[in-house]
Order: structure tokens, then C-alpha cells, then sequence
């Protein structure tokens, strides 16, 4: 049975928080060496003409890339993000199986790589196929 992640979201403000697995407050309680990265990105391409930020931060194992954890937080909804970040946790995904996970895109409504795919590659130092030239 996968383990439980304690996902859950808040909204507040205006905006929408989010959080599964491994947080900082807890980091001290996993048994290897816990790395994590920071990101904000916009929701949208720019050709889109639509507002929208969101800020992520994913912890994983420094050695295995093991996905542990991780927050989002948008004035938008965000909640199916953490949702699919508490599956890779559960399924025992690695920051390489986030990147390149094959995640929807449909012109108009959002950009080709999905936010949780910037996440990772950018947690990977973006060394994923020459991903880096293709963020917006």
C-alpha cells in the first residue's frame, strides 16, 4: 500500500495554498539527504495575454531524486498540481519521471510543459534534453 502523503490545500487572501509530503518543518524526520528547489513561473505563455503566477517548491533525496514533498501557491487553482505531485510521491517517482511525465497541453488554455515539469527540470538544474530552451 503506497503511503499517505497529507495533502492538502488552504485558500487565504486571495490565494490558493497547496501541500503534499516532506515540508521543511518535517525535513529533519527523513533518514537520507534532503535537497529541494524553488520556482516561480508563469501559468501561461505569453502569447496568451493572461495573468497568472505560481510559486512551487518540491523536496526530493539529494542521491535518488526521489520525490518527498512539495508547496504551491497561486491566485489561481492549482489544486489539480498538488494532486498529481502527492500520486508521483506515492508512486515513487523521480525528479526525471516528473520532468518528462506527459502531462496535457492544449493550445489556448495552457503551455506546453506543465508547471510540475518546469518544477523538476529546474530541480534537475534543467539537464533534461535541453529542456531549458524550451521553457517559456
Amino acid at each position: 500500500m503506497p503511503e499517505l502523503t497529507g495533502t492538502s490545500a488552504l485558500s487565504l487572501f486571495g490565494y490558493n495554498f497547496v501541500s503534499t509530503g516532506l515540508k521543511a518543518a518535517s525535513a529533519d524526520q527523513y533518514q537520507g539527504q534532503v535537497a529541494s528547489c524553488y520556482v516561480e513561473e508563469p501559468l501561461y505563455p505569453d502569447f496568451m495575454r493572461k495573468e497568472g503566477k505560481i510559486a512551487m517548491k518540491i523536496y526530493y533525496d539529494a542521491d535518488d531524486h526521489s520525490i518527498l514533498g512539495g508547496q504551491l501557491m497561486s491566485k489561481k487553482d492549482i489544486t489539480d498540481g498538488i494532486t498529481g505531485l502527492s500520486i508521483a510521491i506515492a508512486s515513487g517517482w523521480t525528479l526525471e519521471d516528473l520532468a518528462l511525465a506527459d502531462i496535457h497541453f492544449m493550445p489556448r488554455f495552457d503551455r506546453p510543459w506543465h508547471y510540475l515539469n518546469v518544477l523538476a527540470m529546474a530541480a534537475l538544474d534543467y539537464k533534461i534534453g535541453g529542456a531549458d530552451k524550451l521553457l517559456f
